[in-house]
């Protein structure tokens, strides 16, 4: 097992023997480390190297620093007779003999060689863990636009491997049946680039195998959302008609692409949730938790997944079954009262905004007069502030009047 472990994909974190060194570091002896030793097997001149990293001075000066800086690496790094550096007068590379992992070369090495591996979904998924963030995340030199614009690519290459490996996963998962698998990781394509639409016509594509024609229809109006909004044009003519064949095909959908887009929100059973208020108004937000738990039975956790994770975290001061969306969500802050309302009321307001995105619903409120007071101003406030909002708070059949 290698000594010296080099993470560059997150927040840049450098071990020697599992305990992090990253802090003795200076900023620019991290970017020299990490530059030699993604090139691994390259050699640079010293002058590029300078030029590089200290542009802003002398070459005197930039020499100088230069040969700081690989002693510095060379006092923490090197252990017996492996030197990690072949450095001559002129020139400097990482020793193709000294022993260290690096994750962005792991990744690469799996990349290339997993269709040849006996279990290509086993390899990709190990693939998929070692991906923790963008390359060198929120790491930056000042003065040094070269290495700079260096960062730039790599972090496109490797979101663009990431897509990439999570593309060839999702497909191995549908050759294999597992289509829900293959829609989760489809997901995780679409939040590094919401504007695909192979991936929204390949999503579809998994609704109708798993006969869930109602989501594949969701996910063309998503598509069709995020077109219009972020970039004001339509989906492909692919796209729509891959749609309308939906549309055509279903029993349980009519064939008629106007009715389907304006049908009306009076099925009770899929397209509204009833919310019974108690007698115990004295329980702050308990009006909003059972809500907020009502929506999580109408949609699924997947639909759910992409909200916010500080959305989340807020919504579980209220309703622990929010961690049924995300098990690894931890409140770590104390709010005043007055933080608290405001927190939840937007965290609130958001996800009634998000689920009228994927599709919308009315919420029924029966017993309204039993709603503890915190959750009667939220609802007020947020058909105030939102009266073309989709999402209807209906009383006994009538918009909410509170």
């Amino acid at each position: 097992m290698s000594r010296v472990h080099i993470y560059l994909l997150g927040e840049v974190d450098i071990k020697v023997d599992g305990v992090s060194v990253t802090d003795k570091l200076s900023n620019k002896a991290i970017g020299l480390l990490s530059f030699l030793c993604t090139n691994k097997g390259k050699k640079f001149t010293r002058d590029r190297l300078c030029t590089f990293f200290w542009n802003n001075t002398t070459i005197e000066n930039a020499r100088y620093n230069l040969r700081y800086s690989l002693w510095v690496l060379r006092k923490i790094f090197n252990r017996g007779d492996c030197d990690l550096f072949i450095s001559s007068k002129d020139s400097c590379m990482i020793n193709p003999e000294f022993d260290y992992y690096i994750d962005v070369l792991h990744i690469n090495y799996i990349m290339e060689n997993c269709t040849h591996e006996e279990n290509p979904i086993l390899s990709l998924e190990k693939c998929k863990d070692i991906y923790n963030g963008e390359f060198l995340q929120g790491f930056y030199l000042k003065n040094c636009p070269d290495f700079n614009d260096w960062i730039f690519f790599e972090r496109e290459k490797y979101q663009e491997c990431y897509s990439t490996l999570l593309f060839k996963l999702s497909k191995l998962y549908s050759e294999n049946s597992m289509y829900n698998d293959s829609i989760i990781v489809l997901n995780e394509v679409l939040k590094l680039n919401p504007y695909r639409e192979d991936i929204y016509l390949e999503l579809m594509n998994l609704h109708i195998q798993t006969n869930d024609i109602q989501a594949a229809l969701k996910e063309y109006k998503k598509c069709e959302y995020i077109l219009r909004e972020e970039l004001n044009i339509r989906p492909s003519e692919e796209v729509i008609n891959y749609y309308k064949n939906i549309i055509c095909n279903s029993e349980n959908t009519k064939t008629n692409f106007y009715r389907v887009d304006k049908i009306k929100m009076n099925n009770v059973k899929k397209t509204s949730i009833i919310v019974q208020c108690y007698p115990i108004n004295k329980i702050k937000y308990f009006g909003i938790a059972c809500i907020v738990e009502k929506i999580m039975q109408r949609y699924s956790i997947e639909q759910l997944m992409d909200l916010d994770e500080f959305i989340l975290k807020d919504l579980l001061r209220i309703q622990p079954k929010v961690l049924l969306i995300n098990k690894n969500l931890r409140i770590e802050d104390n709010l005043n009262h007055y933080n608290e309302e405001n927190r939840i009321y937007f965290s609130f307001e958001s996800l009634l905004l998000y689920i009228e995105k994927v599709y919308p619903i009315e919420i029924h409120i029966k017993n309204v007069s039993n709603i503890d007071d915190v959750s009667h101003n939220i609802l007020k406030l947020f058909s105030l502030k939102n009266p073309e909002c989709k999402i209807k708070i209906l009383v006994d059949g009538n918009k909410i009047i509170l």
